[in-house]
């Protein structure tokens, strides 16, 4: 009766000293990261549509370029680190939402993606002071390399723009949807910008050509335009243009205005757009943040008052 427990006891001793090499050669996880989780930062794919060609970049290459596409070398440091960090979560926020095994992460045209600026576009831009503005970006962005904003665990879709009206805007009035960080705040310094108001002036008929080329046909003896609703951060949310209701997003479209905040003025045979801020108005503003930063703000305080409600989260 000894003779079988001991060729069990073999058995065993031999299935225990197998197993450490059973479980090496297991295949590894390969599942993809919980959707909350913020991905890695490596290798960035982002289309640049001039060359249309797909560029693989790592953080710095990827930031740097859009430092130079979006803001001014000369704004203030932590404005321009607020601006990076924005930069980066908006990229990681695009890379949660791709779609798996996609070509490219992000394109650089700001419609649809943000600026990007390749070397040779900024040489050419810049001239004699590209290494000293790339130099001064690069140790900013080492600076703030392991912060993202993030809402629930996850980073958000942080849009900027250059100048606000003098309170940002709800995604909502802009774009239909909303996020519950990216709502209006006040961003006084903007009335201080050189570029906070601008005008386009065009003949009647050329108003009426641009509707007509947009299916937009000019009603008989319509008035030129209506009083237009507004948001309450201005923005213009509807208005008529001899009879025809449009959004004020289609307005500064179809006109190539700077903004959506606008008011009309008739001439004998003119309309004159008065606009106040430059871009879409959601988000952070630069000139804002370039202005709270010039009074004392970090760039965390910076980013906590145009995305609020938002955790800036250090991921070293």
């Amino acid at each position: 009766m000894k003779r079988p427990y001991l060729n069990l006891l073999i058995i065993l001793l031999i299935a225990c000293l197998l197993l450490p090499f059973a479980a090496v050669n297991q295949p590894k996880n390969t599942e993809t990261p919980d959707a909350g989780k913020i991905p890695p930062s490596g290798n960035i794919k982002v289309y640049v549509e001039e060359t249309k060609k797909t560029l693989h970049l790592n953080k710095k290459e990827y930031l740097t370029g859009v430092l130079f596409a979006e803001i001014s070398p000369t704004y203030n440091d932590e404005a321009i680190k607020a601006q990076a960090v924005a930069a980066y979560t908006f990229l990681q926020y695009r890379r949660m939402h791709a779609e798996k095994n996609a070509d490219y992460y992000i394109t650089d045209n700001p419609e649809n993606g943000q600026g990007y600026m390749t070397p040779d576009a900024a040489k050419k831009k810049f001239g004699e002071k590209y290494e000293e503005y790339k130099t001064h970006f690069e140790m900013l962005i080492d600076s703030v390399q392991n912060y993202v904003i993030t809402y629930s665990g996850e980073p958000i879709c942080a849009m900027y723009h250059a100048v606000s009206a003098g309170k940002t805007e709800s995604a909502e009035n802009v774009y239909g949807s909303g996020y519950p960080y990216l709502v209006a705040v006040e961003s006084v310094g903007d009335l201080l910008c050189p570029d906070y108001l601008s005008t386009v002036t065009l003949q009647k008929d050329e108003v009426k050509q641009i509707l007509q080329r947009n299916q937009k046909t000019p009603a008989e003896n319509a008035a030129a335009f209506s009083e237009a609703e507004r948001s309450p951060s201005g923005t213009v949310l509807s208005i008529q243009l001899y009879g025809n209701t449009c959004k004020g997003t289609e307005v500064r479209q179809l006109f190539s205005l700077n903004s959506a905040n606008f008011d009309l003025e008739e001439g004998e045979n003119s309309i004159t757009f008065r606009v106040r801020g430059k871009g879409h108005g959601v988000g952070m503003s630069q000139y804002g943040a370039n202005y709270m930063a010039s009074l004392g703000s970090t760039f965390l305080e910076i980013l906590s008052w145009y995305y609020p409600g938002c955790e800036m989260k250090n991921e070293a």
